[in-house]
């Protein structure tokens, strides 16, 4: 297992900033995954592609993107939803954590 953590995101205003707090009490170490409706799809928000990949939940860009979950130390879900609930069901990891944003509460 590697010191990684995966952040499983959307397309929301306050991503990048986020993805600045992240990176920078854990630089390189993260790895930033915004879904979307399709694996082409413009952010709205998000500018920070150098640091993402916007995919589309289960595409091959989604799963090539995740890799293998046991590599990463952590997997944080910002943001829980119907989307993210199917992922977490799907996979087997020690570590999730949801970080609640209000919306999902």
């Amino acid at each position: 297992m590697s010191e990684s953590i995966l952040h499983i995101m959307n397309d929301e205003k306050v991503i990048d900033r986020t993805i600045d707090y992240f990176e920078a009490a854990y630089p390189d170490k993260n790895v930033f995954i915004i879904l979307a409706p399709t694996d082409h799809y413009n952010c709205k928000y998000v500018t920070n592609k150098d640091k993402t990949s916007i995919c589309a939940y289960g595409s091959t860009k989604f799963k090539e993107a995740v890799g293998d979950v046991r590599k990463y130390k952590h997997i944080l879900i910002h943001l829980l939803d119907d989307v993210k609930i199917d992922f977490i069901n799907s996979i087997d990891h020690p570590n999730i954590t949801w970080l609640a944003w209000g919306t999902d509460l």
